[in-house]
């Protein structure tokens, strides 16, 4: 149990402990924890469910007398599900109740098993991987499962949810004292039309309007006219942004913003100088063709030299023009992901995150004020894994304000709301079509940023 908190950690470490030249052992499943519960009368579960733009829909149901399988096989933690459960004896409220609670911190692929039994128990059993894994131990080894974290609360659901927002802020984020800044992105301005005039106008609009933080969003780079086309060439646009992204990242500074880009360092156009050179480094199986989604494929992260190539361009990046922030994207889940070299698909599937989380903690050592917003398609990589290693989370693509309570109060059920990312965007809301006044798109906003109620 972490100092100063009602939440318990537990996870598995396993070692091969043979002789030096002893055969290699080779784990097909393993989990972080098994949780048991009393017995009960009956039980509730709570969880989340969703979609793109439609994520973290609270759902309560009764478990089936056996097993209840939440997974994600996407290769991250998913838009439809997310990596935490909730049990009650089927009468708790917000306030009364007995209310246990469990997550799993990883954002790869991942399963929750919800056990109950014709005796009146319950319990949970929290792993990595969908179906197994298939993770080679050599003599010497030692392997670290993702911490798993359990909470008990007699103060019903709203006592659960206030225990595990304590302990994201004292015992994960990064920096969770710090009072995020006002920030205006690009995106829903100028879309991929992006470059040093319009961008600049924009900033000199943002800070009038007492931003602190202005983002370059998607199309600042390579060949990115639309997105088709650039991902991987991390470069400035030549057209675009001739003098390079540093003139305006120094108005930004001297606005009295600060900079932050839109990154997405995991995936890659077929029609890119990357993939041009490096084919093989694309999640792929030999024997089939590359599924391509939103026109991008998956570069392998779990392997080192990709990893390698990634921070150092990310490093140029921030080191010279002074960027402040980075939105890290995912847009797409993996499809006929392979090994390179034969390595199984089922280790890709959780060393792909492990690659993410070893890029992330060596660009924020290198950098210490860089801060970064986790992204993926919305709200499709939220975690406690991806929290320990970022200070925000783009909670959905969908900006409409009515649509947002929904969202974040599915969201606030583990996570805290001071790590929720949301925008103040336009009427007819340019997804949904909505008119909503501006009071209630600001104060929805507001209710994801600083949890206050909205009505």
């Amino acid at each position: 149990m972490p100092p100063g908190g009602d939440v318990i950690e537990r996870w598995t470490e396993l070692t091969h402990t043979a002789e030096p030249d002893a055969e290699p052992l080779h784990l097909t499943r393993y989990s972080s924890a098994h949780w048991p519960l009393p017995q009960r009368p009956g039980w509730r579960l709570s969880c989340v469910h969703g979609g793109w733009s439609a994520e973290n829909r609270l759902e309560r149901t009764t478990p089936a007398v056996g097993e209840t399988t939440l997974t994600s096989r996407r290769g991250h933690t998913g838009h439809h599900a997310s990596p935490w459960v909730v049990l009650d004896a089927g009468h708790a409220d917000e306030e009364h109740g007995e209310v246990w609670a469990t997550a799993l911190a990883t954002s790869g692929s991942w399963r929750l098993t919800v056990q109950r039994t014709a005796a009146r128990r319950a319990g949970v059993v929290a792993s990595e991987g969908h179906e197994g894994v298939e993770i080679p131990l050599t003599p010497g080894q030692r392997y670290v499962s993702p911490v798993s974290v359990a909470v008990y609360a007699a103060g019903g659901f709203g006592g659960v949810s206030r225990a595990l927002h304590t302990y994201v802020r004292r015992h994960v984020l990064p920096h969770p004292d710090e009072l995020r800044p006002v920030l205006y992105n690009s995106w829903e301005a100028t879309s991929f039309e992006v470059d040093e005039d319009n961008q600049l106008a924009l900033a000199r609009r943002a800070a009038s309007l007492g931003a602190e933080m202005f983002v370059v969003d998607d199309g600042w780079f390579g060949a990115r006219d639309d997105d088709r086309a650039g991902l991987g060439d991390w470069t400035p646009h030549r057209r675009r942004f001739p003098r390079g992204l540093r003139p305006l990242a120094d108005e930004v500074h001297r606005l009295g913003m600060s900079f932050g880009v839109w990154v997405e360092p995991e995936m890659v156009n077929a029609d890119s100088d990357l993939f041009r050179a490096h084919p093989d480094w694309v999640l792929h199986l030999p024997d089939r063709d590359a599924t391509e989604l939103r026109n991008q494929l998956v570069l392998d992260f779990s392997r080192p030299e990709v990893t390698d190539w990634a921070y150092g361009w990310l490093h140029a990046l921030v080191a010279d023009n002074g960027v402040d922030f980075l939105k890290w994207d995912f847009n797409r889940s993996f499809t006929e992901a392979g090994g390179h070299g034969g390595r199984p698909a089922r280790q890709v599937y959780i060393e792909h995150a492990r690659g993410v989380y070893r890029l992330l903690d060596r660009l924020r050592a290198a950098f210490p004020a860089l801060r970064v917003e986790a992204c993926a398609g919305g709200g499709g990589r939220t975690d406690l894994g991806m929290l320990r290693r970022t200070d925000q989370v783009w909670t959905s693509d969908n900006t409409d304000a009515v649509d947002r309570l929904t969202i974040q109060h599915g969201f606030s059920q583990v996570y805290p709301a001071g790590v929720m990312s949301a925008w103040v965007t336009d009427s007819p809301n340019p997804l949904t079509g909505r008119s909503v006044p501006l009071a209630f798109r600001f104060h929805s906003a507001m209710a994801g940023v600083l949890g206050i109620g909205a009505t």
